[in-house]
């Protein structure tokens, strides 16, 4: 979407956004401003709780902790997730500091690679039926090698470098409180268009998807009236896609560590299970498109001047809808808006 479009959006948007209401999108309200009675805002930033992401980051790096606990690390790579969300509004508004994050970075990427140990094992201990056989404790074992091995270069990565990732987060914390309401509100629209246009779904590009997902979650988390709905289906695709990305990534694993003629039933049962994993996903994320994602039709989009709205879909979903397909409408109209896409 051009930067042009996105001005459009926020313009739209600021008129077209009820704060804890859920009002529907009138013809009125786009053309004149709201009324005092019916105050319309952008989708705010909450400088509150950004500010406690920062903070409960930063704790974190000052932990002594040799990342030994599952909930510590995955606590770690969440805290980070939801920083990373939160520099990509912020930076919209400051001068570039990739270089500053370059070290948060190492270390998401580093606990990731812990976490995803902990989730392995956890996930080959329901494999009861082979829990005695050769080939389940050596894979077992393996897994949890490289569960050391990972925690210890991420301990060595937090003590080498966790006082200047503090120092770098100390500066976040300023920048918050200068942080513009459109510069959230852009991010979510730029996450919203590149998920709402993303190719059909597939195993290629599925964890990719999820990214996406993940960052417009952490998005509107930190919105002061956040989309309950949305957070919640947007949770439900993340970790539905992630069981079927740690499933396949599993696979992999046994393949190369397991001989082919022993390791035969436990890779069996687990390709198994990342059929089985693929097409929840799938199901779960073709779901929430159509839902959320998908062209409006002609009744369901419809907006009189009135403000009435179709009770097809979802609220949410269709209000966002309205305000991307606005982005390329006129800026004047005169009689019920047809909003299609």
């Amino acid at each position: 979407m051009k930067e042009s479009t996105y001005k459009d959006c926020l313009r739209i948007l600021s008129y077209a956004y009820v704060q804890g209401n859920g009002g529907g999108l009138t013809a009125q309200s786009y053309i004149q401003p709201p009324s005092a009675s019916r105050r319309l805002t952008l989708m705010a930033l909450d400088t509150k709780k950004a500010g406690e992401v920062v903070d409960k980051l930063r704790k974190s790096l000052k932990r002594k902790s040799r990342w030994s606990a599952p909930e510590d690390v995955h606590d770690l790579r969440t805290q980070v997730r939801q920083f990373e969300a939160l520099t990509h509004i912020l930076a919209l508004g400051q001068k570039s500091s990739e270089d500053r994050l370059k070290t948060i970075a190492s270390i998401r990427r580093r606990a990731g690679k812990v976490r995803d140990m902990d989730v392995l094992m956890a996930f080959i201990a329901t494999l009861t039926s082979h829990s005695q056989e050769d080939c389940f404790v050596q894979l077992r074992d393996h897994l949890a090698v490289r569960r050391r091995r990972s925690a210890r270069r991420l301990r060595d990565l937090v003590r080498e470098h966790g006082k200047k990732a503090g120092r770098d987060l100390q500066r976040y914390s300023s920048m918050v409180q200068k942080a513009s309401q459109t510069h959230a509100t852009s991010v979510a629209l730029k996450l919203l268009d590149e998920l709402r246009h993303w190719p059909r779904l597939a195993s290629g590009n599925m964890h990719e998807f999820r990214l996406k997902v993940k960052q417009l979650r952490y998005t509107l988390q930190l919105e002061e009236h956040p989309p309950e709905t949305w957070i919640s289906a947007l949770g439900e695709i993340k970790d539905a896609i992630g069981e079927w990305h740690d499933c396949t990534t599993l696979l992999e694993i046994a393949t190369d560590v397991l001989p082919a003629s022993k390791g035969a039933p436990i890779l069996k049962e687990i390709r198994s299970v990342v059929a089985v994993k693929f097409h929840h996903a799938l199901s779960l994320s073709n779901a929430m498109r159509k839902r959320f994602l998908s062209k409006p039709s002609k009744r369901s989009a419809a907006v009189t001047e009135h403000g009435e709205a179709s009770e097809e879909g979802d609220p949410l979903a269709y209000e966002l809808n309205a305000v991307v397909a606005l982005a390329g409408q006129p800026h004047a109209h005169s009689g019920p808006l047809q909003l299609s896409l």
